[in-house]
């Protein structure tokens, strides 16, 4: 996924400059004009890939790609995932092999021990639903 293309189909001119009659001397070249509701959903849509990717670049050249930033780490912090812990390779390589093994959701929460990762595979296939999206391993079975 390319940020920056996803940031810009999401663009609201009249927000942007409205942020930035707000803000003395603010930059126009730093702010794309996303409102918030829409990077959230933006954050929800990414792949813990594209997450890790995203978040390990810094520093951002926009405004919107650090709401973002701070979108994609409140939702880990909210599953009380501490990404120094859960690597994103090793939890991509679970869910795949799960994937790949025919095993949907529900029949990973019973030979998963770990609660965190069975929500997070649950709301991976949610987000692929939702934005009627497939990945690699689905294209393989």
């Amino acid at each position: 996924m390319n940020v920056i293309e996803e940031l810009y189909k999401r663009q609201d001119i009249k927000y942007r400059d409205f942020n930035l009659s707000l803000i003395p001397g603010a930059d126009i070249n730093k702010s794309i004009g996303v409102r918030s509701p829409e990077i959230k959903k933006l954050a929800k849509m990414m792949t813990l890939d594209e997450r890790k990717e995203f978040i390990s670049k810094l520093p951002h050249r926009f405004f919107e790609e650090d709401m973002l930033h701070a979108a994609i780490l409140s939702d880990m912090k909210e599953l009380n995932m501490n990404p120094k812990y859960y690597s994103a390779k090793d939890l991509r390589n679970r869910i795949s092999s799960a994937k790949n093994e025919l095993i949907n959701p529900e029949k990973f929460k019973k030979i998963e021990f770990d609660e965190k990762i069975v929500t997070l595979y649950k709301k991976y296939c949610e987000k692929l639903k939702l934005g009627n999206s497939v990945d690699f391993d689905d294209l393989l079975v």
